[in-house]
């Protein structure tokens, strides 16, 4: 868990450079408490994910940590599975977000396995 203003979406867009330097595909799903998914926008301005390019989903107005928000998560990542294969996954989690109901449901996910979490307070 990371909290407003810590520089999740920095590092979020280092590693999809970095990715993309070695030439591995892939995914992003970013997670914004706010409408106006500020990160979101952010993310998709990078030209290495974009929504048109099925690698990128953006859920706004909802904590991804809640039950709505790890549904919506579900939809997120059977989207992404169904459209194009990726190296990798990340998931950026809005600052409010709390992992453990994250880190349940990944690794009881039949597709995806959980490699790692970043955690910083």
């Amino acid at each position: 868990m990371v909290f407003w203003g810590q520089g999740k979406t920095t590092l979020l867009k280092n590693l999809l450079t970095q990715a993309h330097k070695r030439r591995m595909t892939v995914s992003v799903i970013v997670n914004d408490m706010s409408e106006l998914d500020v990160d979101g926008v952010l993310i998709a301005n990078t030209e290495i994910v974009d929504a048109a390019s099925n690698n990128f989903v953006s859920i706004s107005a909802d904590s991804i940590s809640s039950r709505s928000g790890i549904q919506k998560l579900d939809s997120a990542l059977k989207n992404l599975l169904e459209k194009r294969s990726a190296d990798f996954i990340l998931l950026e989690t809005s600052g409010s977000s709390h992992p453990l109901p994250l880190v349940r449901y990944l690794r009881e996910h039949p597709l995806v396995s959980l490699k790692s979490i970043f955690v910083s307070c």
